[in-house]
């Protein structure tokens, strides 16, 4: 498994520049349009397109690793951010800025929560409709959806399309959720190792 999760962390980040610079240049539209006629570039768009849809893979197998392995998670995590536990001191200044960590991201994740929600809508009247010359109107209110309205286009295809079902308050809610339980879920554990 750890051979498995060192492919795909290589595979993952090698063509990760390839893959901004293909969303920079906007290559899937006008870099393929004749893929049809020519076979090399026909080849090239099945060669891009496995690419990337490996690349997929490996994003989503690397995202449910960290989220389900705990020793995979702190292996990576702690080469990216650098943390070293050489000895109890640094382990009790690591949990001390976790926790300080922990609240900042609640505190940021409640403050784009509640900008989410804000409506502000400023309207120009026009003259006939004003009253005392006030040309203009300030309206303020909240909006809350957990889920997106579905969009329906018109256009006809046979594929399916999936788009992401929850609306930014539900992301955020689910962000503030999620850490809420972690944090509870670990400090419960280590109360119980150290009791």
């Amino acid at each position: 498994m750890k051979k498995f999760n060192k492919i795909a962390i290589i595979y993952f980040l090698v063509f990760l520049p390839f893959l901004a610079l293909g969303m920079a240049m906007d290559a899937g539209d006008a870099f393929f349009t004749n893929a049809k006629t020519d076979s090399m570039m026909s080849f090239l768009n099945g060669l891009v397109g496995l690419t990337f849809g490996l690349w997929i893979v490996s994003a989503i197998y690397l995202s449910l690793a960290l989220v389900i392995s705990e020793q995979f998670r702190e292996q990576l995590l702690s080469k990216i951010i650098r943390i070293k536990e050489r000895d109890e001191r640094e382990s009790v200044s690591v949990g001390i800025i976790s926790k300080k960590v922990f609240l900042s991201s609640i505190t940021i994740t409640v403050l784009l929560l509640v900008l989410s929600l804000l409506q502000i809508n400023l309207q120009k009247i026009p003259t006939e409709q004003q009253i005392d010359n006030k040309g203009h109107t300030i309206s303020l209110g909240l909006k809350f959806s957990m889920w997106e309205e579905p969009v329906i286009k018109k256009e006809s295809s046979p594929l399916y399309y999936y788009d992401f079902p929850f609306s930014a308050q539900g992301i955020l809610i689910l962000i503030l959720i999620w850490n809420l339980l972690t944090f509870h879920f670990y400090s419960r554990n280590l109360n119980t190792e150290e009791g």
